[in-house]
This record gives C-alpha cells, sequence and structure tokens, in this order.
C-alpha cells in the first residue's frame, strides 16, 4: 500500500519552520513575505504558490540537501513534484528497515492519515496503536511508517518485539535492530547516544509484554529532540508525551471488502453475487471486523460457500479462525494464539474476570462485577488492555466483550471449571435487577430502565434458559413476571412465551406459592394476549384469579381482573367486561396502585366506547390518563392519548386527535415500542385520509408493517375501526395507488417511521 503523508501544506510548512529553528518573523525575512502572509499559509486560509515554494522557500528552510522533504513540500503545493515524487525523494530513505506489507491495506486510509498527521505535529512525539488481538494494529503502523519515512532525515525502523519477554532486553533488541555496534556501555546508552542527532522515525511492534520498558522510550524522546516513536500494544504505556489511538473494527463495508479481496486470493475464479453479499455481511458482523479473523476465514472460501462458512462460524468460531499464511508470525496465523497470547500476560485477577465475562452475553454493567467479586481496578485494567470496552447503555455504563473474545473466554471458563457457577451468579444478578426494575417500569424513569434491560436481553434470555436448564424454577418466575411490562413494551412477547410455556410445564410437579403462580399466569396472558391468542390469555387470566384470592394480594387480583375485563370486552360480553373491570377498580383504588386503576378505567372507556355512549368513554379514558400522569408511566400515557385522540375523531375534532396521538408518538417512538406506535399511525391516518390520502395510506401500511413484524394482534374491539379505515382508504386511491403507498409505508424501521410522522 502506498500513502502520502497526510498533513496539509500549512501543517508541514509550521512542521519544517519549526525544525528548522525558525519563528514565522525569521521565515518570513528569508522568504520574502510577511509575518501574515506566513500564518495565512499555515492556517490554511491562503493557497500556496508552488513556483515559489520552490523558489523561496526550499533555501528559506534549509532543505537543499534534503531533497525527500523538499518534494514533499512542493507535493503538498499542488506543484509538479505532486506529479512524479520519486524522482526527488527515495522510496525508502537512507537507513530505513520497514517490512514491505505484502498486500494491499483495506479501508484504513482515514486510520493512516489520522495516525500520520497527528505524530507529525504534535511535540510529544509519541503515538500508541491500541486494540485487541487481529484488530490489526502491525499493518497500520507499517502502513504509516511507509508514509512517515521520507519525512524523516534518517528514515523509518521496525523493531518487532513478540519474542522478547523482558523489559530489560528492549534496548538491546531496537540496538540490534539499528545496528548499533556493541561496545562496552549498557544497550541504553548506546542506543541514546546513536539515536541523539538522528531524524528517524522508530516502530515498536507488540511492546505489550514489555511495558515497564516505557521509561526507555520516555528516555529515547527527552534525550533525541528529532526521533519519533509509533508503538503498537494491547495497552497505552502511560507517558505524558504519549497519544493513543485505539484501532477501531472495520467498517461493514471494508470488512466486506477485504473478505472478497482475500478469497480471490485464494481462489481468483470466485465470484460473489445476491444472497452471497447477505452472507459476507453477517460473516463479518459475527468477526466484529477484526481483519485477522475476516482472513483466516477468507482463505477457506476455495473449499466453503459463504453460507458454509457462516453455519461452521455459528458452531466453532475459533476452530475456524486458524490457517494462516506462514510468513506471518505465530501468534498471528491462528485467533486463538493471537487471544491467548494477551489472556496468558494477565495477573490472575485480571484472568478470572476476563474469563467471568465471558459469562454473559452482550456484556453486563458494573454492578455484576461487583456482584462476581471482582473491583473496578480490575475492569480499568482490562479496558487499558483493549480486551474489553466500556460503552453507554441508558443511564450507565456497560462492560462489552468482542463475540471472538467472549467465545475464548468461555472456553477458558469451561476449562477452569467456573461455568456453572458463573451461571448461577448472572442468574441471581438479574433476577434482582428485574426485581429492582419492576417499579420504575410503571414510573417517569420507564425509558432509562427499557433502554437498561435491553442491552441486557441476550443476558436475560439466558438467564432464563439456564433456570429451566438447571431445575431453578422459582428463579425464573421472579425474573420473568418481574419484566412483564419490558417484554411487553418492547416487543419480546414470542420468545418470551416460549420460554413461559417451557417453565410452566417444568412447573407441574412442582411446589409454587400462590403469589408466584399468579404472577407468572398474569405475565404469560398478558403476553398471550397482546399476541391474539385470547383462549390462553383467558385461561391463564382466570387461573391467576384463584391463584390470587388464595394468595390474598390484591394487586394480582386487580391484574388478573383487568385482564378479563378486557378479554370479555374483546368477546362483546360487556357486562361481564363491566363487572371484571369494576372489581379491578375497587382492589386498585384500595391499594392507592394508580397504575393499576388507569389500567381499569381505560377497559371501562373501551366498554362505553363499544356502547357508542362517547360522553362516558371520553370521561373514562380522561381520568385513566390523570391516574397514569402521577404513575408516570410513558407506556400507557401513550395508550390513554391514543383512546382520546378516538372519542375526538368521533367528534370530528382532528386537530386535537392530532395532538394526542403526535404526543403518543413521541413516546411510543422514543421507547420503541410497537404496541403503542401501531395503533397510534393508525389514528393519525385516520386523521390524514381528509386532507392526504397517500400519506394516510403510508401510514396504514407502517402500522400493519410495524404489527407483523412485532407479531402484535389487533384486539377484536378494535378490529372494525381498523377495517373501516382500510375500506375507505382502499376507495379514495383506488387498488393500485393505495397498494403502492402501502408497500411504501410498510417499511418498519425506526428512523423511517420517525420521518414520516414529522409535521
Amino acid at each position: 500500500m502506498t500513502t502520502s503523508a497526510p498533513t496539509t501544506f500549512g501543517d508541514f510548512l509550521r512542521f519544517l519552520r519549526k525544525r528548522a529553528g525558525l519563528t514565522q518573523s525569521d521565515l518570513g525575512a528569508a522568504a520574502g513575505y510577511s509575518v501574515s502572509f506566513i500564518s495565512t499559509l499555515e492556517s490554511g486560509k491562503r493557497r500556496p504558490d508552488p513556483a515559489a515554494v520552490s523558489q523561496r522557500f526550499v533555501a528559506a528552510l534549509r532543505l537543499e540537501n534534503e531533497p525527500n522533504l523538499a518534494a514533499r513540500l512542493l507535493e503538498l503545493a499542488g506543484g509538479p513534484a505532486a506529479l512524479d515524487v520519486s524522482s526527488a525523494a527515495p522510496a525508502h530513505a537512507a537507513g530505513s528497515t520497514l517490512p514491505q506489507l505484502p498486500v494491499e491495506l483495506i479501508g484504513r486510509r482515514d486510520d493512516v492519515d489520522w495516525i500520520c498527521r497527528r505524530l507529525m505535529v504534535h511535540p510529544g512525539r509519541l503515538m500508541t496503536l491500541t486494540g485487541p488481538p487481529g484488530i490489526g494494529k502491525t499493518s497500520l503502523a507499517l502502513a504509516a511508517a511507509h508514509a512517515l519515512q521520507s519525512l524523516h532525515r534518517d528514515g523509518a525502523r521496525f523493531v518487532a518485539l513478540e519474542t522478547v519477554e523482558q523489559p530489560e532486553l528492549v534496548a538491546a533488541t531496537i540496538a540490534a535492530a539499528l545496528g548499533i555496534p556493541e561496545t562496552p556501555l549498557a544497550a541504553d546508552q548506546r542506543l541514546a547516544a546513536f539515536l541523539r542527532d538522528k531524524e528517524v522515525l522508530l516502530a515498536l511492534d507488540n511492546f505489550e509484554q514489555v511495558t515497564a520498558a516505557a521509561t526507555l522510550v520516555a528516555e529515547l524522546l527527552a534525550g533525541c529532540p528529532l526521533v519519533r516513536v509509533l508503538v503498537t500494544s494491547r495497552e497505552r504505556l502511560r507517558l505524558r508525551a504519549e497519544q493513543v489511538y485505539p484501532v477501531p473494527p472495520l467498517g461493514l463495508a471494508p470488512a466486506c471488502a477485504l473478505f472478497v479481496e482475500r478469497s480471490r486470493a485464494a481462489d481468483p475464479t470466485l465470484a460473489f453475487a445476491g444472497d452471497d453479499l447477505d452472507t459476507i455481511e453477517a460473516i463479518c458482523r459475527k468477526l466484529d471486523g477484526l481483519p485477522l479473523a475476516i482472513e483466516l476465514i477468507a482463505a477457506q472460501s476455495e473449499l466453503l460457500s459463504p453460507a458454509a462458512l457462516l453455519a461452521r462460524l455459528n458452531d466453532r468460531r475459533l476452530d475456524m479462525l486458524q490457517g494462516g499464511a506462514s510468513d506471518l508470525p505465530p501468534e498471528q496465523r491462528t485467533l486463538t494464539n493471537a487471544i491467548h497470547r494477551s489472556y496468558s500476560l494477565l495477573p490472575p485477577a485480571e484472568q478470572g474476570l476476563f474469563r467471568a465475562l465471558g459469562g454473559f452475553a452482550g456484556g453486563c454493567d458494573l454492578a455484576a462485577v461487583d456482584m462476581l467479586g471482582f473491583d473496578l481496578g480490575t475492569v480499568q485494567a482490562l479496558v487499558h488492555k483493549s480486551l474489553i470496552r466500556m460503552e453507554p447503555a441508558g443511564g450507565e455504563r456497560r462492560i462489552v466483550q468482542l463475540e471472538t473474545l467472549r467465545d475464548y473466554a468461555r472456553r477458558q471458563l469451561a476449562a477452569a471449571g467456573e461455568t456453572e457457577g458463573v451461571e448461577e451468579q448472572r442468574l441471581a444478578y438479574l433476577v434482582a435487577l428485574a426485581e429492582r426494575a419492576e417499579p420504575q417500569l410503571h414510573s417517569a424513569t420507564q425509558l432509562d430502565w427499557l433502554h437498561r434491560l435491553e442491552a441486557n436481553l441476550p443476558n436475560l434470555f439466558g438467564a432464563l434458559d439456564f433456570a429451566l436448564a438447571a431445575h431453578r424454577p422459582v428463579a425464573a418466575v421472579r425474573l420473568a413476571a418481574a419484566l412483564s411490562h419490558f417484554w411487553v413494551t418492547r416487543n419480546h412477547l414470542a420468545e418470551t412465551m416460549r420460554r413461559l410455556t417451557l417453565l410452566r410445564a417444568a412447573l407441574a410437579a412442582q411446589d409454587l406459592d400462590d403469589h408466584l403462580w399468579a404472577r407468572l399466569l398474569n405475565c404469560q396472558a398478558t403476553l398471550a394476549f397482546y399476541l391474539g391468542d385470547f383462549d390462553q390469555a383467558r385461561g391463564c387470566y382466570t387461573a391467576a384469579l384463584e391463584h390470587a384470592e388464595r394468595a390474598g394480594n390484591r394487586a394480582d387480583l386487580a391484574y388478573a381482573l383487568d385482564g378479563l375485563g378486557a378479554d370479555a370486552a374483546n368477546r362483546d360480553d360487556l357486562a361481564a367486561a363491566r363487572a371484571f373491570s369494576e372489581q379491578s377498580l375497587a382492589h386498585a383504588l384500595a391499594i392507592d396502585d394508580r397504575w393499576l386503576a388507569g389500567l381499569t378505567l381505560m377497559n371501562l372507556g373501551e366498554i362505553a366506547r363499544t356502547e357508542n355512549d362517547y360522553v362516558t368513554a371520553g370521561r373514562r379514558y380522561a381520568e385513566s390518563l390523570a391516574h397514569l400522569e402521577i404513575a408516570g408511566d410513558p407506556f400507557f400515557v401513550a395508550v390513554a392519548q391514543i383512546n382520546q385522540a378516538q372519542v375526538c375523531l368521533h367528534e370530528g375534532n382532528l386537530a386535537a386527535a392530532e395532538r394526542y396521538l403526535r404526543r403518543s408518538l413521541d413516546a411510543g417512538l422514543r421507547a420503541e415500542s410497537a404496541q403503542v406506535v401501531a395503533p397510534a399511525l393508525e389514528k393519525l391516518a385516520d386523521v390524514f385520509a381528509r386532507r392526504d390520502s397517500t400519506r394516510a395510506v403510508r401510514l396504514f401500511g407502517c402500522a400493519e408493517g410495524l404489527r407483523h413484524a412485532s407479531g402484535f394482534a389487533i384486539q377484536p374491539v378494535d378490529q372494525a375501526d381498523h377495517d373501516k379505515l382500510h375500506q375507505e382508504l382502499l376507495g379514495m386511491l383506488g387498488t393500485p395507488d393505495y397498494h403502492a403507498a402501502f408497500t411504501a409505508g410498510a417499511r418498519q424501521e425506526w428512523e423511517t417511521i420517525r420521518a414520516l410522522v414529522e409535521p
């Protein structure tokens, strides 16, 4: 790969001026320009004249004997040297010993440019490239060194340290790489003496196992004012002069390009199209965008199709990540070797935390680490060594481990015999988290908790699966029932229902107390209700009511009765619906549960609306909204606002209906809840039907798409309104235009929906 140094003319002019020991005034006097003119050139406010650069600045900057630097300055000025720099600048500056990159570096141009720019202009003259195994630090450092070697009078040197395990041998290794003769002086003294007047870039690769030698780097920078140092390491050196560049994974597009290029290197006849490209994207995502992992997998394309590679990756990822090129260092021929090398350098406590984190799917928060018995310092150590990273999640900070690293951690966890213990600890932690979250999910802090729980979704499902397999039914019930509102709000209906069905079967022979039975059955009934399985919902609510009566728990009673009231209304048994709902309301008010009272008043409003008593419906909906606003639950406040909009639509007050619906959509979109957004979109389509039928159909189609994607069913009580609007819109546009607008609206991406509902 050939990459020119990414400095601008102004940056490079400033660098050369300071290198020559000149002020702007000095340079102006020498070149025959004013100080303000030099300042505008360095700041990029004025374009340089290539002829003037050649005739005046080369001499003023004393570059007559340094054609490589003169050519680079002229190249950045846009002069003739930009067409053929090789005539003035040798491919390798004197003394350079840089290995050639054997293949093109894909997707890293911006990284190389940033590294070069910062290393050239920053006074510290030290940059450390950090990142996990396989991220491509060495290749990136080599590319940057090649770009910068001609800008250093004495070139650039690459020093491989992967075989050096003792910090005291680092100076001797660098000295040997630079060809410094041995003398009675110590290696660090010989090195400092040799580099004192040299202008050279030192690229020190694989510094992580000799970080104690960071003091040597500091001493060289202090005593050798023209030396720059580029380091690759899993962790930073912690020197004041240091700039750190955490090397990011490849983006999806360059990752896929790398896969295709390396696949064709193995078999030039390969061609990818259609489904293959989607599969390659899935492979690159599964490999975390790690260049080494992608190269190792792509090399197997001569034998296996992308689909076969993906299938094997799902089963045995680490076993596939081997067979690298023989000219790579041993630790880069398999990704497992590279990870193991990092793991083996960790002290016991850090190894223990690294292993334990393998038991958490998708990461965990700091409280989970505390529960595991590890302190913040151990977490920070793994962050600094690029083996985990911290990401924001709501108002929390979250620990995330690349899935490739997590696979290795899980193997180490199993080898240490710690898997079940960590699973038990994870289950206990998540039960406590769920029960802490439950009241917050009905409050004004709902959104923060939804985000926090969503980040933990793989762990929540994993903990439920473990509880089922390990015969921990009580813990499973406590976890699942506490998060009933989360499952609904965030559209996790089918996956949760599948686990609840297994849990009920496992509990058939268990002696579970009535309160827990009531909570489990109420949760299962709610999910069945939203999935449209109303018979199952009715059966579960009825059974929950029996257990709640035996337990004497009024909250459980109110919830079951509320569900039975909604079910009866759906069956058009309005007398039973009213009786159930009024009993539920009495229990909710008796325990001052505003949230439950708001739900039941909503049901009573639905009953009145079904009877076409819109005055009573409006009053009940208003009472419901008042209770829910006191409770602070944004989800059901939004549902109540949709109900209010329905009354306004009936009254022909479209402006008021739209105001309610936009407030509802705002809350629903922030929570990304199909259960709120879909009905709100449908009612908003009803508003727009009178003034923009095409947009109305798109809104209606979007609502249908959301319902289909989430599995969220229309309740029978709302089916007639839905069908009526469908027929009205179809009649307005005609079949071809209706289907075109409907299809355009049926995309369910949240950003698409947000754009669609903009006023």
